[in-house]
């Protein structure tokens, strides 16, 4: 009869890619820009009520094994979650070097300067928010974007979000500040009420530095939600390619009329392609 080992006789080599899995957030969920975000609720580990860093408590090998990988994603959902990252950031100066992805859904003020000071070159996936209240600081993060450099960005932003709101303002100058700098930038991502703010950090008012930079670039791919005003993108040379949403499609044409959803959603991909190559490591 067979039995299992007990969790100490795995080798460290063995073990890492368990813990990997174990702790990993999807990209799914990471780059979601739906309204609800996917980390309002545990739905790992096929229950609610689960915690994945509990796999940690097995015994110190584990805790060992599995620590770059639970610092390896951080998000962020309010000021108290900032604040302990932080500390243990000052505590643990060289956890910092694991982060490479960090979600922020608010502005919590210095903690998160702190943290992006010492996980600067690190981080290479950055999901920012367009949703911002009366009590959020994001003066802080904005002062320090500049030392980052993404390779992967994305914008959420809520239906009842207000786009004149000043912090918003300010926050989407400050991107487009930084627009300049992120040359290892490839990838943004746009829930489908964010497309206009693009379009507005492209433009002369907000940022002609930032137009310039992208309408230069050849190796920039806008993965986006279609919706109308979303024209002003389309004549960049760096768009390659956008998703469709079956929610968020243009009017069709009456001859379309009738179709289902499906064969409305590849008709729309074929019309909307622009014959451009696709860069080869390009991931969608």
């Amino acid at each position: 009869m067979y039995t299992l080992p007990h969790p100490s006789a795995l080798p460290d080599e063995l073990l890492q890619p368990i813990l990997d899995l174990l702790l990993a957030v999807p990209d799914s969920y990471f780059f979601s820009t739906s309204e609800s975000s996917p980390f309002a609720h545990w739905r790992h580990l096929g229950h609610a009520t689960s915690r994945p860093h509990n796999v940690l408590l097995v015994n110190k090998q584990w805790l060992r094994v599995g620590t770059p990988a639970l610092y390896r994603t951080a998000v962020l959902r309010s000021h108290m979650q900032a604040r302990a990252l932080a500390r243990a950031f000052e505590r643990h100066p060289h956890f910092a070097r694991y982060l490479t992805m960090l979600r922020l859904e608010g502005g919590y003020g210095s903690p998160v300067e702190r943290i992006i000071e010492v996980a600067m070159t690190s981080i290479v996936d950055l999901c920012l928010p367009l949703q911002l209240d009366w009590m959020d600081d994001i003066n802080a993060t904005c002062s320090v974007l500049r030392f980052l450099r993404p390779r992967r960005l994305a914008l959420i932003q809520t239906p009842r979000t207000e786009l004149s709101y000043p912090k918003i303002k300010c926050f989407v100058r400050a991107l487009s500040g930084v627009g300049v700098s992120w040359d290892c930038l490839n990838q943004i991502s746009l829930p489908v009420q964010a497309t206009h703010v693009v379009v507005s950090m492209l433009s002369e008012r907000t940022s002609g530095r930032l137009s310039i930079y992208l309408s230069g670039r050849d190796d920039l791919i806008f993965t986006a939600l279609w919706r109308r005003g979303f024209e002003d993108l389309l004549g960049l040379s760096t768009v390659y390619c956008i998703s469709l949403a079956l929610d968020c499609l243009p009017e069709p044409p009456s001859t379309w009329s009738g179709l289902p959803n499906e064969l409305l959603l590849e008709l729309w991909g074929h019309k909307l392609h622009f014959g451009r190559r696709l860069p080869s490591a390009a991931s969608f």
